[in-house]
């Protein structure tokens, strides 16, 4: 019997495809990807009927046993919508992590009790636009991802961490609010290993703005299966952002991580966006090109020098009434197995400090007869005894 793997998801309204009906994958695309029903942990064909909504994991499932011949891979999905990270979480109101926790662990039972053997693969998170409109700071939000995931592997893998791959959300300018959620989800993908996001601003969306068309959903299952299977065939992933900046008297010169190929600029897929979606912040200096330089380089041309504490340069975060959204993709050859479109990989958002330091705090000292006064204005009495 070969070793069944297990692939968990959960979310908010994306994640259960909100909008996303009727269903495209009403018949199973690929017979080694299951379903987990609890209780007791049997496993059916994963298929939606009509009436349902385009779930990502579908297609998601399809496209990572397509790509493992042979291999069992077992599913589940746990989402509700309007739920914010801690929600969501164990001994959140939503009651998700620990329907996600039973499927797991019953099939994990069941296969064992079978004779078969179990492996946890990376789990998927496609959440944060309640975090967004609800104002979870930015640190806070990384805590709670980071607890997320030790509590999932201490419950299920015996506390070896599981892979953690995100949907870095892209609706934080409909709500009129700094991208701070994207954002924290990028910082979790810079910094940790096994932890991954990727954009879907590109997507298709519904008409309301925030949530997706089914087709979009298709896409996205998609691009969360070609994390997957990039991670667990060992080639790893990247996030697609910049890895180096550097800050010239007249141009920001940008290397970035290129997930595949070159990189490309699409006004087709994406409206074409000021800048195509590059913007500076904190600074009185305005862009007057953005310009592919090389296969990994961006150079943004800047009306002046940037001098100023604190400026940024971003991709993706001007405030708008959609999306956060940019023109700045990679030249991935693959398509949807739906349709045929381009599935390409998009730049994810980042708003990236310049690096510039803060200027040393003036030390002023002033006497007086009688006292020294401090910079921060404290006085100091002199001593008037004889030496």
């Amino acid at each position: 019997m070969a070793t069944l793997k297990i692939v968990g998801d959960s979310g908010q309204s994306l994640d259960v495809g909100s909008q996303g009906a009727p269903a495209i994958s009403t018949t199973t695309e690929n017979a080694n990807a299951f379903l987990i029903n609890v209780p007791g942990g049997a496993l059916t064909a994963l298929f939606r009927d009509s009436s349902g909504p385009q779930r990502p994991a579908l297609s998601m499932m399809y496209r990572i046993a397509d790509a493992n011949a042979g291999q069992r891979y077992a599913s589940t999905t746990n989402g509700m919508g309007a739920q914010t990270i801690s929600q969501l979480s164990k001994g959140g109101s939503s009651g998700m992590y620990e329907n996600t926790i039973a499927a797991m662990n019953a099939a994990k039972t069941a296969e064992i009790a079978a004779g078969g053997t179990v492996l946890i693969d990376p789990f998927h998170f496609i959440q944060g636009e309640q975090d967004q409109v609800g104002g979870t700071a930015f640190g806070t939000y990384k805590s709670r991802v980071l607890q997320y995931r030790t509590d999932l592997s201490n419950d299920t893998n015996g506390g070896i961490p599981i892979p953690f791959i995100m949907s870095q959300t892209a609706t934080w300018a409909y709500y009129g609010t700094e991208a701070r959620i994207g954002l924290a989800q990028l910082d979790l993908a810079r910094t940790l290993p096994d932890v991954y996001a990727l954009a879907q601003y590109q997507l298709p969306y519904a008409s309301d703005g925030l949530h997706m068309t089914r087709v979009g959903y298709y896409r996205l299952g998609e691009l969360h299966a070609r994390i997957h299977n990039a991670v667990t065939s060992g080639l790893g992933w990247k996030p697609f952002a910049p890895k180096t900046r550097v800050l010239n008297p007249s141009s920001i010169v940008l290397k970035f991580d290129v997930p595949s190929g070159s990189l490309a600029f699409d006004t087709t897929v994406v409206a074409a966006q000021p800048n195509y979606g590059f913007s500076l912040s904190g600074t009185a200096a305005t862009i007057t090109s953005v310009t592919i330089t090389a296969s990994d380089e961006i150079t943004i041309g800047i009306s002046q020098p940037i001098t100023e504490p604190g400026s940024a340069v971003g991709y993706g975060v001007k405030y708008g009434t959609g999306p956060g959204l940019g023109n700045l993709r990679d030249s991935e050859t693959a398509v949807s197995k739906y349709d045929n479109a381009p599935l390409a990989n998009w730049a994810l958002h980042f708003s990236d400090d310049l690096g510039i330091p803060q200027p040393e705090a003036t030390k002023l000292w002033v006497t007086s007869d009688k006292y020294l006064i401090g910079p921060s204005g404290a006085l100091y009495q002199l001593s008037t005894q004889a030496a």
